[in-house]
């Protein structure tokens, strides 16, 4: 299917099949290196690339094929959600229970304590956290409370091996499925590479008991049971509120934004603050 239609949307008709620049959104664009499109001599196979790689630019790649589309050779490339991880513009196209968060069908959190230790809830994907007492790793810096990729070491700028990809600025594992990924990861159907799941992990469940007073609810998280905020102050003096029989945080009961409540454009939902 040509892309034609797509990019001059996009991009405008005065402006098709040119170099244009894009504006990052978003964690991950918080470097904010600039992106361009090319394309090929018809228009088509284009490539959206930034300093952390490039990826289709083909909106019904890895959408599962229920693009509209039409026979013939250049129809859309089959994505199955039960063996990879599909690519999305709008949650409309992701299966029940996932929605679309930067381009992948994922699902989402909407409150670090869902993400597990170490982690924060950074535009509805659990991202590694950090802070002064807490530094990112080698190759990464600290952006916002998160770790995301050196940009002055990042790939492509330091080119992968062969047997990785390129994903967010960082050399991963290449894959198709994945089955093909370390244990903890998943595959980005778009960019063909693993990256770590950014999906939140219920902390109890059948054999995974909750530490001290706290109980497991029906959500498979642990929460402390109240009567009133002064029990929940004795258990940790963050408490803002006992909200129907449970304590809470001020981010649970007020929280600036969550994933039915996005920030502004130009801003980022980190542990719910727009940043």
């Amino acid at each position: 299917m040509s892309l034609r239609p797509f990019l001059a949307k996009l991009i405008g008709p005065s402006a098709f099949g040119l170099l244009f620049a894009l504006t990052g959104t978003g964690c991950g664009g918080c470097s904010g290196n600039e992106a361009t499109v090319t394309c090929d001599a018809n228009g088509e196979n284009c490539m959206i690339c930034d300093g952390y790689g490039c990826h289709p630019a083909n909106p019904d790649i890895g959408q599962g094929g229920n693009g509209g589309g039409g026979g013939g050779g250049g129809g859309s490339v089959e994505c199955d959600p039960k063996v990879t991880t599909c690519g999305c513009a709008t949650t409309a196209d992701c299966p029940n229970g996932t929605v679309c968060l930067d381009g992948l069908c994922l699902v989402g959190c909407n409150h670090s304590y869902e993400c597990g230790a170490g982690k924060v809830c950074a535009n509805g994907k659990c991202e590694t956290g950090c802070d002064d007492q807490t530094p990112c790793d080698k190759g990464f810096v600290c952006d916002k409370g998160v770790c995301v990729a050196d940009p002055s070491t990042a790939c492509p700028q330091t080119p992968c091996n062969a047997s990785e990809s390129c994903i967010n600025g960082v050399c991963e594992p290449a894959c198709q499925t994945n089955a093909d990924c370390p244990m903890g990861d998943i595959c980005d159907s778009t960019g063909g590479g693993c990256i770590p799941d950014p999906s939140p992990t219920p902390s109890c469940g059948p054999g995974i008991t909750c530490p001290g007073t706290s109980q497991c609810l029906m959500d498979g998280y642990c929460h402390y049971p109240c009567t009133t905020l002064t029990q929940c102050k004795l258990i940790d003096n963050r408490f803002a509120a006992c909200d129907v029989g449970v304590c809470k945080t001020d981010e649970e009961v007020n929280p600036e934004c969550t994933l039915e409540k996005p920030c502004p454009a130009g801003k980022d939902c980190i542990s719910n603050k727009c940043l």
